[in-house]
């Protein structure tokens, strides 16, 4: 019995810290063999897409941002198979009805070598058509 409500407390006390601490605990993803230039990987878990591309690492969100619908990487583009958006690897819209470019978050790599991101800290979208950020 003192076993079950040990857990209860446990339990609210993790659930307690992570709702103070929301945006300061980064998800790891894994120490990753192959990070060279060009790696493409996909998380399905959380929703997200890390892209090593001209030199700097991107963490983007495989959500549409015309509906919500999940993306799926294709070649190097990411496609919306709701209605046809279709992004870049950047995140930026390339076509179909999506009006802003995906939602990218902040991330790195540890000095160990392990891959992270914070999915509560959304990065400023850079829209580059108009040079001005939203």
């Amino acid at each position: 019995m003192s076993g079950g409500v040990a857990g209860v407390v446990s339990f609210t006390f993790c659930k307690s810290f992570l709702e103070e601490n929301t945006g300061k605990i980064p998800v790891f993803l894994g120490s990753l063999p192959d990070l060279s230039q060009g790696t493409v990987i996909n998380f399905p878990e959380f929703g997200l897409i890390f892209v090593n591309e001209k030199g700097r690492f991107s963490f983007l969100s495989t959500k549409c941002t015309h509906l919500g619908c999940t993306l799926r990487l294709s070649g190097r583009r990411l496609m919306c198979p709701c209605h046809g958006g279709i992004f870049d690897l950047e995140g930026d819209v390339l076509d179909g009805p999506p009006e802003k470019p995906l939602t990218r978050f902040e991330g790195g790599l540890t000095k160990e070598g392990i891959l992270y991101f914070y999915p509560d800290r959304k990065l400023p979208v850079w829209n580059r058509g108009s040079g001005s950020r939203k």
